[in-house]
């Protein structure tokens, strides 16, 4: 992984938390549909692509929601009321973008031939557009006065 500090941490917890979910969510999926081993990899296929089908609705939805406001605003500008609209930036960074061109040169994707998707796929993309991501605790827990010092 390439990028800032706190991007790149944001990054592995994300990985983790879906790894971790792929590995809890398939032994469940296993028993109760009878799945082999050979299907893993459909399943958590089905998990990455349900959780990014899901990111991008949400993404979608919060667009709508922005485009809503800024036409609330523009008519609260023409009835002089006060409001205030924030809008999705989409911020790049220049550094890391020099950097990805200078260490991965020409970099391309390609398409792959896509395989037949089988019943333990559409599984995973169920758990996958079912996951809710939140936060990790970021700091330590502090003293409340009721525990002993360490």
């Amino acid at each position: 992984m390439s990028g800032q500090p706190h991007d790149v941490g944001l990054a592995a917890y994300v990985f983790d938390f879906i790894r971790r979910t792929i590995g809890a969510q398939w032994d469940r999926a296993r028993k109760r549909h009878g799945f082999s081993g050979r299907e893993f990899l459909q399943f958590a296929l089905g998990v990455a692509n349900g959780f990014y089908a899901k990111l991008e609705k949400d993404r979608h939805a919060l667009s709508e929601r922005i485009r809503a406001e800024r036409n609330s605003a523009e008519a609260a500008v023409h009835s002089k009321r006060d409001y205030v609209c924030t809008d999705l930036v989409l911020v790049s960074d220049p550094k890391l973008s020099d950097y990805v061109s200078r260490r991965y040169g020409k970099l391309r994707s390609i398409g792959r031939p896509m395989r037949a998707r089988r019943s333990s796929y559409y599984a995973g993309k169920k758990v996958g557009e079912a996951l809710v991501l939140h936060r990790g605790i970021d700091a330590a827990p502090t003293a409340s006065g009721l525990m002993l010092p360490e």
